[in-house]
């Protein structure tokens, strides 16, 4: 299976385009629908991932294609980020977000990681399934911006790394490639190097995103205001 092509992480983009391209219709669908083909599809992935740790021993490429790339399996992390929503706008969770559930909710993501390694978590179960509970939470709990932690994530600079993010996700890999091949395949064990990989990403990602995606987006933002105005004005006439 061919997905990690030139850019590993630019796999991600057609899941994506898959996603937003199913997105205004899945909006219309109301909650106890989505909510039951979010149900419906996470026990059908949790029966083929325990199907699979069965049957197959360590990596493999199909694995890895079914449950890690293939957009079906990945759309229902999709479906509910707009379950998510909907309970953020209703106000479940707020309660409980405080400055010590957000602080929890970080910690369970490391504290995830180490435990897949330590119970030997099969493959299948690692691509998603071990952590979209947390992952579910956290995101919950730092919407309703109420902690410590959410309220430094405000600062300037950070939502400006943030904007950027993606565009980090996307330089990233052929960063560290380059600088792998250029010193030998010493780079990522060299702190100065390792440094200088992580100072260059983060610059190039943020002139990325000032330089592409954000006159994109205005652009697309011009390009939608100016379609809607000229609907409403064909309807006057």
């Amino acid at each position: 299976m061919v997905h990690y092509s030139l850019n590993g992480p630019s796999w991600s983009l057609s899941d994506e385009l898959f996603f937003y391209a199913l997105f205004p219709w899945l909006l219309k669908w109301r909650e106890p629908v989505l909510r039951a083909v979010f149900i419906a599809g996470m026990v059908l992935i949790v029966a083929g991932s325990c199907f699979t740790a069965l049957r197959v021993a360590g990596y493999s490429p199909w694995v890895d294609w079914i449950f890690y790339v293939f957009p079906l399996t990945r759309l229902f992390e999709f479906i509910a980020g707009i379950l998510l929503c909907r309970a953020w706008r209703s106000g479940i969770g707020r309660r409980w977000a405080t400055s010590a559930t957000e602080a929890l909710a970080v910690i369970s993501l490391p504290a995830t990681m180490v435990a897949v390694e330590w119970f030997a978590v099969p493959l299948a179960f690692r691509y998603q399934l071990i952590f979209l509970p947390p992952m579910a939470v956290l995101i919950l709990i730092f919407a309703h911006g109420q902690g410590a932690l959410s309220h430094l994530l405000r600062q300037p600079g950070l939502q400006s790394l943030g904007a950027a993010s993606f565009a980090l996700y996307l330089v990233h890999r052929p960063m560290i490639t380059f600088m792998e091949r250029w010193s030998g395949g010493g780079a990522a064990s060299d702190i100065a190097l390792a440094t200088a990989m992580l100072l260059m990403a983060m610059l190039a990602s943020i002139l990325g995103f000032a330089l592409l995606d954000r006159p994109v987006q205005h652009w697309l933002r011009r390009r939608e205001t100016f379609t809607v105005k000229r609907k409403a004005f064909a309807i006057r006439q």
